[in-house]
Protein backbone atom coordinates (compact mmCIF):
# COMPACT_ATOMS: atom_id res chain seq x y z
CA UNK A 1 0.00 0.00 0.00
CA UNK A 2 1.44 3.40 -0.84
CA UNK A 3 0.12 6.67 -0.16
CA UNK A 4 1.86 9.25 -2.43
CA UNK A 5 1.48 13.17 -2.69
CA UNK A 6 -1.31 14.19 -4.61
CA UNK A 7 0.29 16.77 -6.58
CA UNK A 8 3.12 13.98 -7.81
CA UNK A 9 3.03 13.08 -11.39
CA UNK A 10 2.43 8.75 -11.43
CA UNK A 11 5.58 9.31 -14.29
CA UNK A 12 8.26 10.56 -11.86
CA UNK A 13 7.21 8.09 -9.22
CA UNK A 14 8.55 4.54 -9.71
CA UNK A 15 6.88 3.36 -6.85
CA UNK A 16 7.96 -0.39 -7.17
CA UNK A 17 11.42 0.06 -7.61
CA UNK A 18 11.60 3.14 -4.98
CA UNK A 19 10.51 0.55 -1.99
CA UNK A 20 13.01 -2.36 -3.02
CA UNK A 21 15.98 0.52 -3.36
CA UNK A 22 15.99 3.21 -1.17
CA UNK A 23 16.16 3.34 2.78
CA UNK A 24 13.31 1.74 4.74
CA UNK A 25 12.68 1.69 8.20
CA UNK A 26 9.76 -0.92 8.65
CA UNK A 27 7.82 0.06 11.85
CA UNK A 28 6.65 -3.50 13.42
CA UNK A 29 4.01 -3.17 16.23
CA UNK A 30 4.73 -6.46 17.76
CA UNK A 31 7.75 -8.78 17.26
CA UNK A 32 5.35 -11.26 13.99
CA UNK A 33 4.65 -8.40 11.68
CA UNK A 34 7.36 -7.51 9.84
CA UNK A 35 7.62 -11.24 8.70
CA UNK A 36 4.20 -12.01 8.58
CA UNK A 37 3.36 -9.34 6.63
CA UNK A 38 6.52 -8.08 4.91
CA UNK A 39 8.15 -10.73 3.77
CA UNK A 40 8.64 -9.26 0.19
CA UNK A 41 10.14 -6.54 1.74
CA UNK A 42 12.71 -8.27 3.90
CA UNK A 43 14.03 -10.52 0.84
CA UNK A 44 15.46 -7.97 -0.63
CA UNK A 45 19.71 -7.67 -0.65
CA UNK A 46 19.62 -3.68 1.00
CA UNK A 47 19.30 -3.79 4.53
CA UNK A 48 16.54 -2.91 6.47
CA UNK A 49 15.71 -1.22 9.80
CA UNK A 50 12.79 -2.98 11.67
CA UNK A 51 11.59 -1.17 14.04
CA UNK A 52 9.34 -3.29 16.80
CA UNK A 53 7.32 -1.24 18.60
CA UNK A 54 5.44 -3.00 21.52
CA UNK A 55 8.55 -5.22 22.94
CA UNK A 56 8.38 -3.60 26.31
CA UNK A 57 8.83 -6.36 29.51
CA UNK A 58 6.01 -5.89 31.77
CA UNK A 59 6.94 -4.99 35.51
CA UNK A 60 5.34 -6.15 37.53
CA UNK A 61 4.99 -9.35 35.58
CA UNK A 62 1.40 -10.26 34.50
CA UNK A 63 -0.36 -13.14 33.73
CA UNK A 64 -3.12 -12.47 30.67
CA UNK A 65 -5.64 -14.87 28.55
CA UNK A 66 -3.64 -14.74 25.72
CA UNK A 67 -0.29 -15.60 26.79
CA UNK A 68 -1.84 -18.73 28.96
CA UNK A 69 -3.76 -19.96 25.50
CA UNK A 70 -0.25 -19.74 23.96
CA UNK A 71 1.95 -21.56 26.45
CA UNK A 72 3.28 -19.42 28.63
CA UNK A 73 2.82 -19.32 32.38
CA UNK A 74 3.47 -15.23 32.71
CA UNK A 75 3.97 -12.06 30.69
CA UNK A 76 8.40 -12.41 31.17
CA UNK A 77 8.01 -15.73 29.73
CA UNK A 78 6.48 -14.70 26.61
CA UNK A 79 8.45 -11.52 26.13
CA UNK A 80 11.13 -13.09 26.24
CA UNK A 81 10.15 -15.51 24.27
CA UNK A 82 8.84 -13.62 21.60
CA UNK A 83 12.06 -11.38 21.63
CA UNK A 84 13.89 -14.33 20.83
CA UNK A 85 11.82 -15.50 18.42
CA UNK A 86 12.46 -11.96 16.50
CA UNK A 87 16.10 -12.41 16.66
CA UNK A 88 16.21 -16.08 15.40
CA UNK A 89 13.76 -15.08 12.47
CA UNK A 90 16.86 -12.26 11.37
CA UNK A 91 19.81 -14.01 12.72
CA UNK A 92 20.69 -14.77 8.93
CA UNK A 93 19.92 -11.69 7.45
CA UNK A 94 21.30 -7.98 6.85
CA UNK A 95 18.57 -6.37 8.69
CA UNK A 96 18.88 -4.92 12.11
CA UNK A 97 16.47 -5.03 14.31
CA UNK A 98 15.56 -2.61 17.30
CA UNK A 99 13.07 -3.22 19.91
CA UNK A 100 11.21 0.20 21.59
CA UNK A 101 10.44 -0.48 25.75
CA UNK A 102 6.44 0.05 24.87
CA UNK A 103 3.67 -2.30 26.52
CA UNK A 104 1.68 -4.30 24.20
CA UNK A 105 -2.12 -3.52 24.36
CA UNK A 106 -2.85 -6.96 26.44
CA UNK A 107 -0.32 -5.19 29.24
CA UNK A 108 -1.65 -2.18 29.76
CA UNK A 109 -3.62 -1.15 32.64
CA UNK A 110 -5.72 1.93 31.15
CA UNK A 111 -5.14 4.10 28.12
CA UNK A 112 -2.32 4.16 26.40
CA UNK A 113 -0.32 7.36 27.56
CA UNK A 114 0.06 10.23 24.81
CA UNK A 115 3.81 10.47 25.48
CA UNK A 116 4.10 7.08 23.82
CA UNK A 117 2.70 8.20 20.00
CA UNK A 118 4.78 10.97 20.96
CA UNK A 119 8.30 8.87 21.54
CA UNK A 120 7.11 6.70 17.85
CA UNK A 121 6.50 9.69 16.00
CA UNK A 122 10.40 11.03 17.27
CA UNK A 123 12.18 7.90 16.20
CA UNK A 124 10.24 8.25 12.94
CA UNK A 125 11.44 11.76 12.24
CA UNK A 126 14.98 11.58 13.58
CA UNK A 127 15.42 8.72 11.45
CA UNK A 128 14.43 10.22 7.94
CA UNK A 129 16.28 13.16 9.16
CA UNK A 130 19.00 11.51 8.26
CA UNK A 131 17.53 9.54 5.36
CA UNK A 132 16.60 11.95 3.69
CA UNK A 133 15.02 9.54 0.40
CA UNK A 134 14.18 7.09 2.68
CA UNK A 135 10.56 5.35 3.66
CA UNK A 136 8.61 4.38 7.07
CA UNK A 137 6.30 1.58 6.83
CA UNK A 138 3.73 1.26 8.83
CA UNK A 139 0.43 -1.25 9.01
CA UNK A 140 -2.17 -0.12 7.30
CA UNK A 141 -4.67 -0.98 10.36
CA UNK A 142 -6.44 -4.00 8.52
CA UNK A 143 -9.31 -5.88 9.67
CA UNK A 144 -13.15 -5.56 9.59
CA UNK A 145 -15.84 -4.11 12.18
CA UNK A 146 -19.12 -2.50 11.91
CA UNK A 147 -21.92 -3.75 9.41
CA UNK A 148 -19.41 -4.56 6.69
CA UNK A 149 -17.42 -6.47 8.66
CA UNK A 150 -20.33 -8.28 10.61
CA UNK A 151 -21.86 -9.38 6.81
CA UNK A 152 -18.51 -10.92 5.94
CA UNK A 153 -17.80 -13.02 9.41
CA UNK A 154 -21.13 -14.35 8.28
CA UNK A 155 -20.55 -15.00 5.01
CA UNK A 156 -17.09 -16.98 5.64
CA UNK A 157 -18.54 -18.30 8.99
CA UNK A 158 -15.12 -16.57 10.85
CA UNK A 159 -15.13 -14.19 14.02
CA UNK A 160 -15.32 -10.88 13.20
CA UNK A 161 -11.73 -9.24 13.33
CA UNK A 162 -11.84 -5.50 14.12
CA UNK A 163 -8.59 -3.41 13.41
CA UNK A 164 -5.51 -4.53 15.85
CA UNK A 165 -5.72 -1.31 18.80
CA UNK A 166 -1.99 -1.81 19.15
CA UNK A 167 -1.58 -1.61 14.52
CA UNK A 168 -4.17 1.79 14.74
CA UNK A 169 -1.95 3.48 17.29
CA UNK A 170 1.44 2.79 15.22
CA UNK A 171 -0.61 3.74 11.92
CA UNK A 172 -2.12 7.26 12.79
CA UNK A 173 0.80 8.07 14.56
CA UNK A 174 3.13 7.67 11.52
CA UNK A 175 0.63 9.20 9.30
CA UNK A 176 0.16 12.66 11.51
CA UNK A 177 4.54 12.66 11.41
CA UNK A 178 5.63 11.44 8.40
CA UNK A 179 5.59 13.70 5.59
CA UNK A 180 4.24 12.97 1.88
CA UNK A 181 6.09 10.47 -0.22
CA UNK A 182 7.69 9.05 2.42
CA UNK A 183 5.35 7.11 3.96
CA UNK A 184 3.97 3.25 2.93
CA UNK A 185 1.36 1.26 4.66
CA UNK A 186 1.66 -2.90 4.27
CA UNK A 187 -1.68 -5.12 4.95
CA UNK A 188 -0.99 -7.22 8.18
CA UNK A 189 -1.51 -10.42 6.55
CA UNK A 190 -2.92 -12.22 9.92
CA UNK A 191 -5.55 -9.20 10.15
CA UNK A 192 -7.15 -9.88 6.66
CA UNK A 193 -10.29 -11.55 7.78
CA UNK A 194 -12.16 -9.19 7.35
CA UNK A 195 -10.55 -7.91 3.33
CA UNK A 196 -7.88 -6.36 2.14
CA UNK A 197 -6.83 -3.13 3.37
CA UNK A 198 -7.08 -0.70 0.91
CA UNK A 199 -10.27 0.90 2.31
CA UNK A 200 -8.08 1.62 5.49
CA UNK A 201 -5.44 2.97 3.32
CA UNK A 202 -7.22 5.12 0.98
CA UNK A 203 -8.94 6.56 4.41
CA UNK A 204 -5.49 7.65 5.76
CA UNK A 205 -4.94 9.05 2.18
CA UNK A 206 -7.51 11.00 2.07
CA UNK A 207 -7.11 12.75 5.46
CA UNK A 208 -3.34 13.70 4.35
CA UNK A 209 -4.69 15.25 1.08
CA UNK A 210 -2.79 12.15 -1.32
CA UNK A 211 -3.26 9.85 -4.04
CA UNK A 212 -3.87 6.35 -3.06
CA UNK A 213 -1.92 3.33 -5.30
CA UNK A 214 -1.85 -0.27 -4.64
CA UNK A 215 1.57 -2.00 -4.67
CA UNK A 216 1.75 -5.77 -4.55
CA UNK A 217 5.12 -7.41 -4.30
CA UNK A 218 5.78 -11.09 -5.54
CA UNK A 219 6.26 -13.28 -1.43
CA UNK A 220 8.84 -16.54 -1.97
CA UNK A 221 6.22 -18.56 0.38
CA UNK A 222 8.47 -21.20 0.94
CA UNK A 223 11.07 -18.57 2.37
CA UNK A 224 8.68 -17.37 4.07
CA UNK A 225 6.84 -20.28 6.01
Amino acid sequence: MVTVDMKSSHNDWSRLERIRSVPLLLVSPHGDDAWLSCSAILQRVDPVHVLTVFAGLPEPEQMTDWDLACGFVNSTEATTARREEQRNAFSDTPHRVELMNLLEGQYLQGPRPVKEAEHVALVARDWLRTRPTGIVMGPAGAGANGRVGKALSRARRRPQTPPHPDHLMVRDTLARSVPPRSLVLYEEFPHRRGGRADGAAKRVAAKRGEFFAHVDLAVDRRRKA
